[in-house]
């Protein structure tokens, strides 16, 4: 009976410590998230089954405003106003409002950054030397939904947001890459308004 209680043990033990860190990774990563005043950053954004690429600019600023400004090889603009979600092609001149509670807009637009919510589930978090990364799933209400995962990769010293991939329904997956990252500076207020040409500003 020692014998098999040791046995129990050896294999347990792990289990538990893999957990535990899981837990500690989670925390961490979500005190890094709220503790972001503000971020701006390029981005280049790579769809892997077209092999399109785009880059821009990616600013947000707390709580629940952003920016995706795309600028190559076309204009367009995704804006988060704190209240709605638009987004401007500049080619067609089109104006779409889209679902600010979905994917990785749905984090955005939290006012304090939670990675487990009744949208999302933390399904693994993985650590190497340099990285930490976290995956989550979206769990289907019956509706449809846009994402079953999403990467979250972060370097690990010091904690920073450098990768982010989204996977579809049917396994397509978009790669977006930050680089020229700045934590906590003072934004332009008028990036999170939403200006489009002759179009007044989102109140």
């Amino acid at each position: 009976m020692k014998k098999v209680l040791l046995l129990l043990s050896l294999f347990c033990t792990p289990l538990l410590h893999a957990q535990e860190d899981a837990e500690q990774w989670l925390q961490h990563v979500e005190s890094y998230l709220n503790s972001l005043s503000s971020l701006q950053a390029d981005f280049t954004e790579v769809v892997f089954h077209s092999g399109q690429w785009r880059t821009g600019t990616f600013s947000y600023q707390k709580p629940g405003r952003f920016r995706w400004q795309y600028a190559q090889p076309t204009s367009a603009t995704l804006v988060g106003t704190g209240s709605r979600v638009f987004f401007y092609d500049a080619v067609t001149h089109q104006i779409t409002q889209v679902p600010r509670n979905v994917g990785f807009l749905g984090l955005l637009s939290q006012k304090e950054w939670r990675l487990e919510t009744d949208k999302t589930r933390v399904s693994n978090i993985a650590t190497s030397d340099k990285h930490v990364t976290v995956a989550l799933s979206f769990p289907s209400a019956g509706g449809l939904q846009p994402l079953k995962e999403m990467l979250l990769v972060f370097r690990r010293e010091p904690l920073q947001l450098q990768e982010l991939v989204t996977i579809d329904p049917l396994d397509r997956r978009v790669h977006v890459g930050f680089s020229a990252i700045a934590e906590n500076a003072q934004l332009d207020p008028g990036l999170f308004k939403f200006v489009a040409e002759q179009h007044p500003l989102d109140n």
